[in-house]
């Protein structure tokens, strides 16, 4: 199989083993697309985004692996549009939660170099759907 579906799928069985402050189930999709009545309850989704290559040594490239390990859920809110604040800044913080753990993890042959959340939350889905959406972004390097 592709290098970046092993370490996709490794990223969701660790995410899957271990216990964070809010109870999900990860999940693997390239379409990361949810039906509205599905996002009632806490989504966590992880998709493969990118792959960057540059020469290592005559053994070969070494392999920059991003990985996207979307956070959503439809919240309530005001008659401004504002979400619930304890709901999202839960939301937010376990993007913080995944994004922590995540870094420095074995994944597969690779390991995570770097780690990030971006966005830490999309006005557009909330404004759209009432959707909390924050991304962790994970940068795992394989080197031959």
């Amino acid at each position: 199989m592709s290098e970046i579906i092993d370490i996709a799928d490794a990223v969701v069985t660790t995410l899957n083993a271990h216990s964070f402050t809010q109870s999900f189930t990860a999940v693997r999709k390239y379409m990361p697309r949810r039906e509205l009545a599905d996002l009632t309850t806490l989504t966590v989704t992880v998709v493969p985004r990118r792959i960057d290559g540059e020469e290592f040594s005559r053994a070969g490239q070494q392999h920059d692996h991003g990985i996207d390990i979307a956070v959503q859920q439809k919240l309530d809110v005001d008659e401004d549009g504002e979400p619930d604040h304890t709901a999202a800044d839960a939301l937010v913080g376990l993007a913080e939660e995944i994004a922590a753990f995540c870094y420095g993890k074995a994944f597969d042959d690779g390991c995570c170099m770097s780690s990030d959340v971006d966005p830490i939350f999309s006005p557009e889905h909330m404004k759209e759907k009432h959707v909390f959406t924050a991304v962790a972004r994970l940068t795992v390097k394989v080197v031959p």
